[in-house]
């Protein structure tokens, strides 16, 4: 059972605090980071174990150090977002 969530909330919000409780609770999590959600690879070490696809022009936008062959271009993520909704997840989670 594939559990997908969504974090668009910055490091300190309640609701991605919440979404972090959700994720270590799931047996096969993927966490989506985009908008102010990408801002949690800066500190990565408190990320929660899942998953992780990280849209690339979020985090360059906003100035989040990323390796280089790290998250998806715009178009890309939101269509594997989308894909893996509607193919692979069992449940599905915004935060």
């Amino acid at each position: 059972m594939t559990d997908l969530f969504m974090l668009t909330k910055p490091p300190g919000s309640t609701r991605a605090k919440l979404c972090f409780e959700f994720v270590k609770r799931s047996d096969d999590p993927v966490l989506y980071l985009f908008c102010d959600g990408v801002f949690h690879l800066i500190r990565k070490q408190e990320l929660p174990k899942a998953r992780l696809v990280i849209c690339r022009d979020d985090a360059l936008t906003r100035g989040v150090p990323m390796e280089d062959d790290g998250g998806y271009g715009q178009d890309e993520f939101y269509e594997r977002m989308v894909h893996d909704m509607m193919e692979n997840a069992d449940h599905v989670y915004s935060f």
